[in-house]
């Protein structure tokens, strides 16, 4: 796991101003694998992306996207992501659910996929997805652990994560199943 790649994703989510200095020049942002997606499926180099990324701002007066939970798998992070969009005029907003890919060469991102489902992006990163099991990261930023009808656990801890220990003890006692444990890098 590459903790810069996840403190990378978390700055983009942010949405700082230095942001885009963080994507690789020849990037491609991928929406193929996004349901009911009917705009262009890639987009390329800085250029496109940021066509793409003000398009679709410029359709919300609000735009608040929020990380549920990051996934590092190797020079791959897949973030789990929870937005909440305010269409020009209205008041009422539309809640989202999804995943994005992003792919990390010598710390640039040099593509994202976007998901809308949470389960082919952990598929497509490499990591389990499947109905028994659960995948828990345990950052500093971590919050509940969810565990609903897993029956295997897989924990990764990080450096500088406050109370690893006791929140594995918490898992080993919720699941009286299979936890596999490692420490992250």
């Amino acid at each position: 796991m590459s903790p810069e790649n996840v403190e990378v994703v978390k700055r983009i989510y942010a949405m700082t101003p230095l942001a885009f200095a963080f994507y690789a020049p020849d990037v491609e942002w991928d929406m193929s694998n996004c349901v009911g997606w009917t705009d262009a499926a890639v987009y390329r180099g800085h250029d496109g992306v940021r066509d793409f990324l003000r398009g679709w701002i410029a359709s919300f007066d609000r735009y608040e996207p929020t990380i549920e939970r990051l996934f590092p798998a190797g020079d791959e992070v897949v973030a789990v992501v929870n937005d909440r969009a305010y269409i020009k005029e209205s008041s009422r907003p539309i809640e989202r659910r999804f995943a994005h890919l992003f792919t990390f060469r010598a710390g640039m991102i040099v593509r994202v996929r976007a998901y809308s489902d949470i389960a082919e992006a952990l598929k497509a990163a490499g990591l389990r997805s499947r109905a028994d099991s659960a995948i828990v990261l345990l950052l500093p930023i971590a919050g509940e652990v969810e565990l609903a009808g897993a029956t295997n656990v897989d924990v990764e801890t990080g450096p500088g994560c406050p109370g690893h220990a006791e929140r594995l003890a918490d898992v080993k006692r919720l699941k009286r199943s299979r936890v596999s444990t490692s420490t992250a890098r």
